[in-house]
């Protein structure tokens, strides 16, 4: 396997770890037996860490840096960081027209268009 899918793998592996640890399902609790849970922020900042090194190590024009940058908003997000997070997303948004004019749109099979329309879209949400 190529090193650099080696590393594209491993950073949206990492930052699905890291936003697994902090996420919890959503459950509709009365407010008088609120039982807060506290995941573990300092495994998830571990995890977001290694992620966030490794996204230098990803092709710019690729989707794997694309969701893996708009999924470090989404983290950002979760920690309450919007302003961190807003630059994640405005990136995703930036590198995403690089990745349009860079592809071949003839060689994508129509998965990989419902991808990149599901991203574009997220990211373009997201950054507004």
């Amino acid at each position: 396997m190529p090193l650099h899918t080696i590393h594209e793998l491993m950073s949206l592996q990492l930052m699905a770890c890291a936003l697994g640890i902090i996420s919890q399902p959503f459950q509709r609790i009365p407010v008088t037996n609120v039982k807060t849970v506290e995941p573990d922020l300092s495994l998830a900042d571990v995890y977001y860490t290694a992620a966030r090194k490794r996204i230098g190590l990803l092709d710019t024009a690729s989707l794997e840096y694309l969701q893996t940058t708009f999924l470090s908003g989404v983290y950002e997000m979760y920690t309450l960081r919007p302003l961190v997070a807003w630059h994640s997303f405005h990136a995703a948004c930036s590198s995403m027209q690089l990745y349009f004019k860079s592809r071949d749109p003839q060689l994508e099979s129509s998965e990989t268009r419902n991808l990149e329309q599901r991203l574009h879209w997220s990211c373009f949400k997201s950054e507004r």
